[in-house]
C-alpha cells in the first residue's frame, strides 16, 4: 500500500499550483470576510475531490490493469484510495481552520461550541462525500461518474424542492433539529459523528471492494 499512496502523491503534486492558489483564497476569505465556513467547506471538499480524481487518472492511463499485474489486491487498491482521501481531507480541513483560527475570526458573542459545530459539519459532511463517490468512481469511471453523480444530485435537489413545497413548516422544524443539536454534549456529537463515519465507511469498502473484484480489466 506504500507504493500505491507514493504513486498518488506525485499525481497530486502535479496540481500543486492549483493548490496554493485555493490556500491564498483561503486565506483572503479568512482575512476580509466573515463567511469562514464557506471558506473551509470549499477547500476540503476540493482537496477530497483531488484524491478521488486518482481513481480517473489510474482509469485513463490503464493504469490499474499494470497495478494488478504487480503485488497489489484489488483489496489494497482500494484501501489505498480509502486512506489517502481521509487524510487528505483532514489535513485540508486542519489547515484551513487552523488559518481561520489564526484570523481570529472567534465571534466574541457565540459559545465554542457554536463555533465549531458549522465546521465539524463540513469535515463530516466531506468524509461522507467520500463514502458515497468512491465506489461510484470505481463502477463508472471518471466520466461517467460526472453525469451520474450530476443527475444523482439533481433529483435529490428536486426532491428537496417538493418537500419544502409540500410539508409546512420545515424551516421552523429544522430551526428545532438545530437547537436539540446544540443541546447535545460536545463529545457525544463528536463520538455520534466519529460512528456515523466508520459505519458508512465499512459498508462503503465493502461496496467498493466488491466492484473490484467483479471488474474486468
Amino acid at each position: 500500500m506504500k507504493g500505491l499512496l507514493i504513486k498518488d502523491v506525485q499525481m497530486i503534486k502535479k496540481q500543486l499550483s492549483l493548490v496554493l492558489v485555493l490556500a491564498a483564497i483561503l486565506v483572503g476569505i479568512a482575512v476580509f470576510s466573515d463567511d469562514t465556513v464557506f471558506s473551509v467547506s470549499f477547500f476540503t471538499y476540493f482537496i477530497g475531490l483531488m484524491a478521488i480524481s486518482t481513481i480517473s487518472q489510474d482509469d485513463r492511463s490503464k493504469g490499474q490493469a499494470y497495478l494488478f499485474c504487480l503485488p497489489v489486491s484489488r483489496t489494497q487498491y482500494v484501501l489505498e484510495k480509502y486512506v489517502l482521501s481521509f487524510f487528505l481531507i483532514f489535513l485540508a480541513w486542519l489547515m484551513s481552520f487552523g488559518v481561520i483560527l489564526l484570523s481570529r475570526q472567534f465571534p466574541h458573542h457565540m459559545s465554542s461550541k457554536s463555533f465549531f459545530l458549522p465546521y465539524l459539519f463540513v469535515l463530516l459532511s466531506c468524509c461522507l462525500l467520500i463514502n458515497l463517490l468512491i465506489p461510484v468512481y470505481l463502477k463508472f469511471g471518471g466520466e461517467k461518474s460526472r453525469h451520474v453523480i450530476m443527475i444523482t444530485f439533481a433529483g435529490l435537489f428536486l426532491v428537496y424542492l417538493q418537500v419544502t413545497h409540500a410539508v409546512d413548516g420545515v424551516s421552523a422544524w429544522f430551526a428545532s433539529l438545530v437547537r436539540h443539536v446544540l443541546g447535545i454534549e460536545f463529545m457525544v456529537l463528536i463520538s455520534i459523528g466519529t460512528l456515523v463515519i466508520c459505519s458508512t465507511a465499512a459498508l462503503s469498502v465493502l461496496i467498493s471492494k466488491n466492484i473490484m473484484q467483479r471488474k474486468e480489466f
